[in-house]
């Protein structure tokens, strides 16, 4: 059964929710929501690529854009011993933070960053924006992080999303335009500030093995506008799909979406759990194959 987080803010309990368990999850497949949000086991397998992406994400553009000074040798030791056998290890790291640094001057980026009311700088914002209510007394709270909030030339404040990914061309783009993850962000912060968001920035970061000439780290950037109507639309979009999460649960049945089985970037981690039979499920989920899941969007400290 899903757990109602209780706290000062929402005594009677509420249900947080997040695009990653979302979008990623619950609807790609509520089975993988399930094992993942409910059970709360994820695969054992290493996962170089998030890992990779998260080092770049905490160690390197973080700092960087808060104004610190970038310590790459520390985001090398960082990096876990299963990287040395995956290219994008300890070299690969510093040749991309060298290229990007090449690429991206932050003493002559094109926007500003905001700041926050105490100063410091909008990088790495938590949120947590109450999106509506169901059933009359169950707050449905929006959670998220956002990399950056920055202002164009004369614009309004939007956010900034990094995204590595070993996946470019044109049809990149694609998979961001209706993202519930970014029209969430625009929503959150229009919510924040009381002001008018209509667009969201993704700084996109290729990160391919590298080829004998050297190519394979690539940057680019593109601005996604938005109509107001479709960020005033978001809640009822998320309401909408949240409804159907708890329509799941009451039943005590989360449907598999068996297209999902297998994906562009490889099978489900939870292929070998449905292929049990019903009964050896939850069984499965507890061999050394799966371990316990601690992530969340607002485990570190709100800045």
């Amino acid at each position: 059964m899903i757990q109602l987080t209780k706290n000062a803010t929402y005594p009677d309990g509420a249900f947080y929710i997040d695009a990653s368990s979302l979008e990623g999850r619950f609807m790609k497949c509520p089975k993988s929501y399930f094992y993942n949000q409910v059970c709360k086991r994820e695969t054992s397998k290493f996962p170089a690529g998030r890992t990779f992406g998260g080092i770049v994400h905490d160690h390197l553009l973080a700092p960087y854009y808060r104004g610190e000074r970038v310590n790459v040798l520390a985001a090398c030791d960082a990096l876990p011993p299963e990287m040395s056998d995956d290219y994008r290890n300890a070299g690969y790291l510093c040749t991309f933070w060298q290229r990007y640094l090449d690429t991206y001057s932050r003493e002559f980026e094109p926007f500003e960053i905001d700041k926050f009311n105490d100063g410091k700088l909008a990088v790495e914002l938590p949120f947590a924006v109450e999106i509506g209510q169901l059933y009359n007394d169950i707050p449905i709270v929006w959670i998220g992080r956002m990399d950056m909030v920055i202002s164009w030339p004369g614009g309004t404040p939007s956010p900034m999303d990094h995204k590595t990914s070993s996946i470019g061309g044109e049809g990149a783009w694609d998979e961001y335009a209706n993202s519930t993850q970014q029209i969430g962000y625009v929503w959150a912060l229009q919510k924040l500030l009381e002001v008018p968001v209509n667009e969201f920035t993704i700084n996109l970061l290729l990160t391919r093995k590298l080829t004998a000439n050297g190519k394979g780290i690539e940057f680019f950037r593109q601005r996604f506008s938005l109509d107001q109507d479709i960020v005033q639309e978001f809640p009822k979009r998320i309401l909408a799909v949240v409804r159907h999460l708890f329509d799941c649960d009451a039943r005590a049945y989360w449907p598999m979406h068996t297209s999902q089985c297998k994906s562009k970037f490889g099978a489900c981690e939870y292929l070998d759990v449905c292929k049990s039979a019903p009964c050896a499920r939850a069984e499965t989920l507890t061999t050394g194959m799966y371990k316990d899941v601690t992530w969340s969007p607002l485990a570190k400290a709100t800045p």
